[in-house]
């Protein structure tokens, strides 16, 4: 499974790579992020890496049992984006649509995401059994140093969520982070702390 997870991280940096030979402006990292715990998306240890493609923006994670990588279309400024995610995870691929929306700058985002996967997470790959394997919807309200989201999410069942991040800056271009909310329908608590360094 590593040795797979390696040729599908070896693939998505040659598309960035692609990306910026082929492209009219230069790739760009915008941020490389680390962090560890329970996330609303996330579990254990998990690398998130941005990159800036004009107005488009492009991502490359790696989590414990996840691999993605999206690339967000600009439709309107930097308001909304929209576009594809790959992504390998539980040993099955997923194809998922991602829309993320600004209605107020600085404050107030949204993000839809809906995805399939070839077979059932864990169990085996199946090319000819694509079926629905989750839909995520939240709203994130942003002020000052605090974000607060609430989130509807199917994953077997539909699920709840609710957690407040906040932010520290350490130096311009470093920022600590600690993140804790709850599932409100497994119960389970989530508590995530992080590192985003910003170059």
């Amino acid at each position: 499974m590593n040795k797979l997870k390696g040729m599908i991280l070896g693939a998505v940096l040659a598309m960035v790579l692609s990306v910026n030979v082929f492209a009219d402006e230069s790739v760009k990292l915008k941020s490389v992020g680390i962090s560890s715990g329970q996330g609303a998306l996330t579990s254990g240890l998990f690398l998130e890496t941005n990159f800036i493609n004009g107005n488009d923006l492009f991502n490359v994670s790696l989590g414990g049992h996840d691999l993605y990588g999206y690339y967000w279309k600009s439709l309107v400024g930097d308001r909304l984006y929209a576009g594809p995610c790959l992504e390998f995870f539980y040993n099955v691929p997923v194809v998922s649509f991602m829309v993320f929306q600004t209605p107020v700058k600085n404050y107030i985002t949204a993000l839809s995401w809906i995805g399939y996967s070839a077979g059932t997470p864990d169990e085996k790959i199946e090319p000819t059994n694509w079926k629905l394997l989750y839909i995520y919807q939240s709203l994130i309200v942003s002020y000052k140093r605090f974000t607060a989201t609430t989130a509807i999410m199917y994953f077997a069942i539909w699920q709840g969520l609710i957690d407040v991040q906040y932010n520290q800056p350490v130096t311009k271009k470093v920022n600590l982070f600690i993140d804790a909310g709850r599932n409100i329908t497994t119960k389970v608590a989530i508590l995530k702390m992080g590192v985003v360094y910003n170059p």
